[in-house]
């Protein structure tokens, strides 16, 4: 089962200001909405707060030790959260893949583990509080590219 990590970041890797997107570009959301439709997301606990509501259902993993959660499968752990979206994914009858969208510490446990990203990467120098993790590009191929005008998204594959 592929995990794909979907984020969106500036130049200086900010993914997140005070539990928030420091930017709001629709183009942006739009892809993110459609590459996602469907399909079982992996999330931390804050991520999955700051989201809005129509993802926050059975097709929804969240990493947290938060019992009080509602509208979602929780997992203390990545590799739980794995076993768990492919549980969900395994029960519908369409084909299906995990999208890890965040955030932070999210990413940085996944990234190992993931078959492709789709990254955005924006323009701007907006500020933040929640970076995405580095990246070993030499570990990474990119397959596709769609520029736009507040920046790029790069689909990579992993070598």
């Amino acid at each position: 089962m592929k995990i794909t990590i979907i984020a969106a970041m500036n130049r200086h890797q900010v993914i997140g200001a005070d539990g928030d997107i420091p930017w709001h570009f629709p183009e942006d959301l739009d892809n993110f909405d459609d590459t996602v439709k469907g399909h079982v997301l992996i999330c931390g606990r804050k991520t999955f707060q700051s989201m809005p509501k129509k993802y926050h259902n059975r097709n929804t993993v969240v990493l947290t030790h938060s019992e009080w959660l509602m509208n979602c499968t929780k997992a203390s752990n990545m590799f739980q959260a794995i076993m768990k979206a492919r549980n969900l994914i395994e029960a519908q009858d369409k084909p299906s893949e995990i999208f890890v969208v965040g955030g932070g510490q999210v990413y940085e446990e996944a990234i190992g583990m993931a078959h492709e990203m789709i990254l955005t990467y924006m323009y701007n120098d907006f500020m933040g509080d929640t970076l995405f993790p580095e990246i070993q590009y030499s570990k990474w191929m990119a397959k596709k590219v769609k520029t736009f005008d507040f920046g790029k998204i790069i689909y990579w594959k992993r070598k």
